[in-house]
Order: structure tokens, then sequence, then C-alpha cells
């Protein structure tokens, strides 16, 4: 019972900054072939997330992701702070080798906060190129995420001001899953270092634990025994 109570201590430690920005887990699929598919599911200092990607085709890809977090209820048990968020994309892949992937994605993402008394819209445009080792036990990725954050709506409950503000940010990201074949074990760290000055407060690292489930890959072909 101890790891589980440091881990619980340990979320509740990461969670409990109010903050405007948090990044939700980087997409990492790591894809071999035509036809796989992925679905995520995540939780962590970055709330609670569920991603899915596609590879419709050779080197086309399709990926969405949703996430939520809210920290700091108060006595009359509302949240002190609570964002949604959504994005989609488009990107390519390729196998450098049987073990080792090449991807790079490219898409929006529209999400809303509220952190009392302030409510915020905001929107990002990313790119982001992966590197990683995926196998029939194992896989490890390196993304390197660039975000554009801007938040086009921000108003303060009692005074109703308008406040746009933009930020550029670089996301670093390690990504490992564990297990076997379609189903593997997954624990993700990151970073969101900004580029260009912030007005508003982000979360500067994230760290998230979850489950990945692939279908549509052929694991014998890619297998250590394969021939």
């Amino acid at each position: 019972m101890k790891p589980f109570f440091f881990f619980c201590l340990l979320l509740g430690c990461l969670t409990s900054c109010e903050t405007l920005y948090v990044a939700n887990p980087v997409t990492t699929p790591l894809f071999s072939q035509e036809g796989e598919f992925q679905a995520l599911g995540s939780a962590g200092s970055n709330g609670f997330n569920v991603g899915a990607a596609l590879a419709p085709a050779k080197h086309f890809a399709l990926m969405a992701n949703g996430a939520t977090y809210t920290v700091e209820f108060d006595s009359i048990q509302e949240p002190r702070f609570r964002t949604i968020f959504g994005e989609a994309g488009i990107g390519y892949w390729t196998l450098i080798d049987k073990y080792w992937r090449f991807e790079t994605y490219s898409g929006m993402g529209w999400g809303i906060t509220r952190n009392t008394p302030v409510q915020d819209f905001y929107r990002r445009f990313f790119i982001q190129p992966n590197v990683g080792y995926s196998s029939e036990y194992f896989d490890f990725g390196v993304a390197s995420r660039f975000s554009f954050v801007g938040h086009t709506d921000q108003r303060n409950s009692t005074t109703m001001q308008f406040q746009p503000t933009n930020t550029s940010f670089w996301e670093p990201s390690i990504m490992f899953r564990a297990g076997y074949r379609e189903l593997k074990f997954q624990v993700q760290g990151g970073l969101s270092l900004p580029m260009t000055s912030s007005e508003f407060d982000f979360r500067q690292w994230t760290i998230s634990f979850g489950a990945n489930l692939t279908l549509g890959k052929d694991f014998d072909r890619y297998s250590f025994t394969y021939d």
C-alpha cells in the first residue's frame, strides 16, 4: 500500500496549483503498417485523457485527443479550476527499419478553462515530430511538439475585461510502453517550455500513466523471431 499512497500523494501535489494551460499527453502511436489503429486512456498531473490514432493508408495518419482536468474544490463543492480540451490532426509516418519509426503530426485544438473568477477560451496549433522504437513487448518514443497557444476570449466575471494573449511552447516528451502485443501499459513525461513571454499561467511539466490498445497490426511480421 505504501507505493500506492506515495503515488496518490505525488499526484495531489502536482495538481494542487491553479493554472490556465495544461498540456495533454503527446500522441506517439509509432505506426508500423496501413490499417493500424491505436487507442489510449491515461490519467496523471494533466488530468484524464483519451486519444485515438489511425493509419488509413501508407504514410498517412489521423489522430484525435480529448482531455479534462479539475482541481481545488471549495466549500460549496464547485471546482475552482476546470479545463476541457479537444484536438484533431493529420500526420505522416514511415518505417526507418523493422523496429524504428519516424512520424510527424500537425493539427488544431480548442479548449475552455474556468479559474474562478476567470473564464477563458483558447486554441492551439501544433507541429510534432516523433521518433521511436516499437516491438511486440515494449515501445519507446521521443516527441518534440511545438505549440502555439492563443487565449482568444479571457473574461473576468466581475469586470468582463477582454484580454487576448498568445504564447509559443516547446513541449518535448518521453514515452515508454510495456506489455504484450495488443495491450501495453504506458507512462509519459513531458515539459512545457515557453519560447515567448507568457501572460497566463501554465503547468511546466506533466506525467501520466495509462494503457494503450493496438489493433490491425501484424505483430508476427515485427516480432523478434520473424525471418
